[in-house]
């Protein structure tokens, strides 16, 4: 897929320049691997939970652009690249802190882990990092030894039975829908790879009085916790693993469409403000095969 640069100055064509490329190339919106924002190429018949490990492996070609900061280099997440920039500011007028154009100090966050609940369903199954079979470490990590380590096992049948349960879980982890504004700090403390989902991540920042202050603060129009779900899409996240501590096809099958059903709202969202803005008619925007899809 041919990707065009995302101009973060002009927001409203970038995001109308990706509805072309999603229409052209057969994906709705909703459905569109961010990673192909970030890397040269994304292998297309690779299952998706294999382009993760992949990514996280370092297979992929070199990553389209790289950001300085503090005199030294740094890789793009999916969640900070330019596309979502652009989406950020046209829905709530903001960008992240590593946006090259008006950063802000505010973070940008993978809402749900694929990684905390896919390594925890390995531990289940009694899949342990080979090298380590006879020593403490017990589990996988995620670090380009285990990642080429699970890439070798991927087909044998207890790692498949893993992977084909990770499989839609994996299309819809690096889409829009996944992927949100939060108070700065709010993703190393609170939400991370090491024990939050998303809606135990909101009940901390909900009973933590500075982190409500400074989304007050940071997210313009937002007065209060529930306004900030409200306006982020985020009501419709009741969702706890379904064992704390193994998570299983329970918790997926949960979590999954809400992440569709959030990145459609979206969708929903940046059309209306795109003709607000007077950026595209609604007659073009029909012409879009996801259109009639989001009107049913």
């Amino acid at each position: 897929m041919t990707i065009k640069p995302r101009n973060l100055e002009k927001p409203e064509q970038s995001i109308i320049e990706w509805f072309k490329d999603c229409d052209l190339n057969g994906i709705y919106p909703w459905e569109y691997d961010l990673k192909e924002e970030i890397f040269m190429e994304v292998p297309k018949d690779d299952s998706a939970v294999k382009r993760l490990l992949s990514a996280w492996a370092g297979r992929y070609f070199s990553q389209k652009y790289n950001r300085k900061e503090s005199g030294s280099w740094f890789d793009v997440e999916t969640e900070d690249c330019d596309l979502m920039q652009c989406i950020y500011w046209v829905l709530w007028g903001h960008h992240s802190k590593y946006a090259i154009v008006d950063p802000e100090f505010i973070d940008a966050d993978i809402m749900n882990s694929f990684w905390t609940p896919y390594k925890k369903a390995l531990k289940k199954g009694k899949l342990q990092p080979w090298i380590a079979r006879d020593k403490s470490r017990a589990s996988y990590q995620k670090n380009e030894g285990d990642m080429n380590e699970l890439l070798f096992h991927f087909s044998e049948e207890d790692y498949k039975k893993v992977n084909d349960n990770f499989e839609t879980f994996a299309k819809l982890t690096h889409t829009i829908g996944n992927c949100t504004l939060v108070p700065e700090t709010f993703n190393g403390s609170v939400h991370n790879d090491n024990k939050n989902t998303w809606y135990e991540a909101l009940d901390i920042l909900k009973d933590s009085e500075l982190q409500v202050t400074a989304l007050i603060e940071s997210e313009a129009n937002v007065d209060d916790f529930d306004n900030y779900k409200e306006k982020y899409f985020m009501s419709d996240t009741p969702v706890r693993y379904a064992d704390k501590d193994h998570p299983d096809k329970d918790y997926l099958d949960k979590v999954t469409p809400l992440i569709e059903a959030r990145g459609k709202k979206m969708t929903e969202m940046l059309c209306k403000k795109l003709m607000e803005e007077n950026a595209i008619l609604e007659t073009d925007l029909a012409k879009f095969k996801f259109y009639s899809v989001l009107k049913k």
